[in-house]
């Protein structure tokens, strides 16, 4: 079979897929990876094929400093069909993940299946929770259901005349949702962890929950690994991509939160370009690591809450807290506090060295590290990708196109 693994966002959002491509690999499938240009290193070093997707990604989270989602996202609607027809030329199957608005219609043009990842429970539309643009997780159902109709009507205005417009080019009928189309067109698979948050009521969405695709590659550096064990345990914190306040700003924040509740502490900096003149020595500043192989060596984490990290670091069996950006991120951290492992969260507006300080003092706890604890005996951490490409070649097994 040859798959085309065709991710948009962030780190987050490719580097489950890359995982889940090495194992489509080692079963002798073909795989291709078409994510956002700046992943191409990432990706052929885990000896995968990659295809641009769309351009580099992090221009859209720059742009988001100024800018409406929904208006940045429709500017790159006709980019993401030109690349994904290139690159799926000769497939069996295409299989989207979170804001991949080309794969259905490129799937339905080339007569193939087309299979829609999610890595949150709150992406699919339900009653039971709000739409990602929404921060409260406590509205109730009839709020929750006003917030997807009002939802719908604003992705019908910024991003259907786009979408259409690219049918009409490729020879397709117009559609009639453009919120239906983009997150629960195809087959639905939800990559999340069961434990954390499962499937509730869906009423007629179709989706099988196979369980997060979790990284098992990749070794850290002896500096990392010396740092860690060298003392009591630091913690991690870190925004991944995020960069929704200055990076030398927030690296202010991280440092003199941790010396005010006296913990070591590692910082992850992601896509963040921060100076390290002035780090202590009680810091330890690093890039790109495996987290699945930081994170059990800190007695905590606290991050912007994005599905991956809250995964990883629920399986290393720590506490962890969540200073949500947008998205699914406020799901999480609310998921995290109602399940005893993880502190009341503050927003990245809301931040200070205070209370990122308070934030360390909750999650250094003895009874939140049992329940981590506990919580990460019940994840069985091969189940989702296991599951996950289960799926996917029965379903391009059978061919024909989900239109």
């Amino acid at each position: 079979m040859r798959i085309i693994l065709a991710p948009v966002g962030t780190r987050g959002d490719v580097q489950p897929l890359v995982a889940l491509g090495k194992h489509l690999k080692k079963q002798k499938h073909e795989v291709v990876v078409a994510a956002p240009s700046n992943f191409r290193e990432f990706v052929e070093n885990a000896d995968l094929e990659f295809r641009v997707g769309v351009g580099d990604y992090r221009t859209f989270m720059d742009a988001l400093r100024t800018e409406p989602f929904l208006k940045v996202l429709a500017r790159q609607i006709a980019e993401q069909h030109t690349c994904l027809l290139e690159a799926s030329g000769d497939a069996d199957a295409i299989v989207g993940c979170q804001l991949q608005v080309a794969g259905p219609s490129i799937a339905e043009l080339r007569r193939i299946p087309y299979l829609n990842l999610h890595l949150s429970p709150v992406f699919i539309r339900s009653d039971d929770h709000p739409p990602v643009t929404v921060q409260s997780q406590k509205l109730g159902k009839s709020k929750n259901h006003a917030a997807w109709e009002r939802r719908a009507k604003l992705w019908n205005r910024e991003l259907k005349p786009s979408i259409d417009l690219e049918r009409k080019r490729l020879g397709l009928k117009q559609i009639t949702d453009a919120q239906d189309f983009v997150l629960h067109r195809g087959h639905l698979l939800l990559c999340s962890e069961p434990a954390l948050g499962g499937l509730s009521n869906y009423s007629s969405i179709q989706v099988h929950q196979t369980g997060t695709l979790y990284e098992t590659d990749g070794e850290l550096p002896n500096e990392i690994i010396d740092f860690c064990k060298a003392d009591d345990p630091p913690i991690f914190i870190g925004f991944g991509s995020m960069m929704f306040r200055p990076a030398d700003e927030l690296m202010r924040i991280f440092i003199n939160a941790a010396s005010k509740a006296r913990q070591r502490v590692v910082l992850g900096l992601g896509w963040a370009k921060a100076s390290q003149r002035w780090v202590p020595k009680n810091c330890l500043v690093v890039k790109d690591v495996p987290y699945h192989k930081l994170f059990p060596l800190v007695k905590a984490a606290i991050h912007h809450g994005g599905s991956g990290t809250v995964s990883t670091v629920a399986l290393a069996g720590i506490p962890q807290a969540i200073v949500p950006h947008f998205a699914d991120q406020f799901y999480w951290a609310e998921r995290l506090y109602q399940l005893g492992i993880g502190s009341r969260p503050v927003s990245i507006k809301n931040l200070t060295e205070d209370r990122l300080a308070g934030m360390i003092r909750q999650i250094d706890s003895e009874e939140m590290f049992r329940a981590a604890k506990k919580l990460a005996r019940s994840i069985n951490p091969s189940r989702g990708i296991r599951e996950t490409a289960k799926r996917i070649i029965s379903v391009a097994s059978r061919g024909g196109s989900n239109a």
